[in-house]
């Protein structure tokens, strides 16, 4: 888990574990039985990619003012994306780490305006973002 994380810039094993096991369930990848730590791709054609704007920051912790800053961009698979407007930003804090979501992690984001309960949302609330379980009451 370490060495994938470090190849795809993800601190956490816990974040990295989730995220093969997504494509596991999409497909993409399968678990060998008879081979500890061996995955193999399961589709030989080329898994299509979109590129996602990376657009600045966002905190896990104190709120900071939301600055839509564009620093390159980020290949997001298109079975995620699904068609959907996607950005990518950069986290910063720790208050987020029990969701698996570390200090320098690139969160993306589906841009709408419904979440429900207990989703992952970047909250805008006047000029400045944040990173948070939606907790309705």
């Amino acid at each position: 888990m370490r060495e994938i994380g470090t190849g795809v810039g993800l601190k956490s094993n816990n974040t990295v574990y989730f995220h093969l096991e997504k494509l596991i369930e999409a497909g993409l990848l399968e678990k060998d039985p008879f081979e500890s730590r061996t995955l193999r791709l399961r589709r030989k054609e080329a898994v299509p990619f979109v590129m996602a704007p990376i657009l600045g920051k966002v905190t896990a912790g104190i709120p900071i003012f939301a600055d839509e800053e564009y620093q390159g961009e980020f290949p997001v698979p298109e079975i995620i994306t699904k068609g959907k407007n996607v950005f990518v930003l950069t986290v910063k804090g720790d208050s987020m780490i029990n969701a698996g979501i570390h200090n320098g992690d690139l969160v993306i984001v589906e841009k709408t305006y419904v979440a429900n309960n207990y989703d992952i949302v970047v909250a805008l609330i006047g000029e400045e973002a944040n990173v948070k379980r939606l907790v309705k009451e």
